[in-house]
């Protein structure tokens, strides 16, 4: 589930600003906009074993809940696994993650016309088509995204099981789709260390 858009934080609580948004002056409680955690725990509701949200919003990271990504553990470290292998215990494990392109922090929109740097970043990873492994999963996605500013925030939600992750295998036949965005220079925001 992607989502582009905008944020607004008011305390502990994030929210998706939205058409019927009102603003803040005229709607004290935000009513109107619709809270991080009500979608989350909507999404996590879902009757589907593997759920990815990317929210490309300011403000995103507080979507999150107070806990971190399991720990993964290879068996044989000296025997390179399968594809299949790879993908069937990654599968076996119901997961529920997110990537946040804001943190806490407002996200950078780009350039008019352009992808934000977020977009453009997780656009490029997935044209990489998985390299040499034909495999994108959560790992490869945050290290992707891990240097871009803010910082953004990746973790779990809601009924995720320990091993658990989302995947994507990318089709043998895949052809690039024409997009000037991702080959327009963007200058990103400076930032300091957060």
């Amino acid at each position: 589930i992607y989502i582009a858009g905008h944020g607004f934080i008011d305390g502990d609580e994030g929210f998706m600003v939205t058409r019927e948004s009102q603003l803040p002056a005229d709607d004290r409680d935000f009513e109107s906009g619709l809270a991080l955690s009500r979608l989350r725990d909507k999404i996590d509701t879902l009757k589907v074993p593997h759920i990815l949200v990317v929210l490309d919003v300011c403000y995103g990271g507080v979507f999150k809940e107070r806990k971190q990504l399991p720990a993964y553990t290879v068996e044989n470290l000296d025997t390179p696994q399968s594809l299949d292998v790879v993908v069937a215990a990654k599968m076996k494990s119901v997961s529920r993650l997110y990537i946040a392109s804001g943190g806490l922090r407002q996200a950078y929109d780009g350039n008019p016309g352009t992808h934000s740097p977020f977009a453009r970043t997780f656009l490029k990873t997935l044209r990489d088509y998985g390299g040499k492994e034909h495999l994108i999963d959560m790992g490869r996605l945050d290290g992707a995204v891990y240097g871009l500013c803010p910082h953004p925030y990746t973790g779990s939600f809601g009924t995720q099981q320990p091993g658990g992750d989302f995947v994507f295998i990318p089709s043998p036949d895949a052809k690039n789709v024409s997009d000037p965005g991702l080959s327009a220079k963007v200058d990103g925001p400076r930032c300091s260390a957060e």
